[in-house]
């Protein structure tokens, strides 16, 4: 496993690990199901359809999958946009997806990369 190119990537690899108990075989299949998971889709959907409860619902699910999966970066601009979309501010939660696509991406690169 390319511990540095995950890093870099923004995982967390050292507290991902502690997660699996040290089971890289787990770790990266867990990774790998992540490439899987349509909910960045679902989000892109309710920004879309400006659709309040599905933005929030899946700001709020990928957050829990980044945080599940030490996936840090793409965890920290969920975390801030899902407290947006709890508050109200769907617009700047919106305005969020940029740094939200490029974590995403950054992550999807990375794992592909293992």
């Amino acid at each position: 496993m390319d511990k540095e190119s995950l890093m870099v990537a923004g995982i967390d690899v050292e507290d991902a690990l502690r997660r699996f108990m040290g089971n890289e075989n787990l770790l990266k299949r867990m990774l790998s199901k992540f490439i899987n998971d349509t909910t960045i889709n679902d989000l892109r959907k309710g920004i879309e359809a400006n659709d309040h409860e599905l933005m929030f619902r899946s700001a709020h699910t990928l957050k829990g999958i980044a945080g599940n999966l030490s996936l840090s970066k793409l965890y920290q601009v969920t975390s801030s946009q899902t407290e947006l979309f709890r508050a109200g501010k769907d617009e700047e939660g919106i305005l969020m997806m940029s740094q939200v696509e490029e974590a995403y991406k950054s992550a999807v690169d990375a794992i592909n990369s293992i």
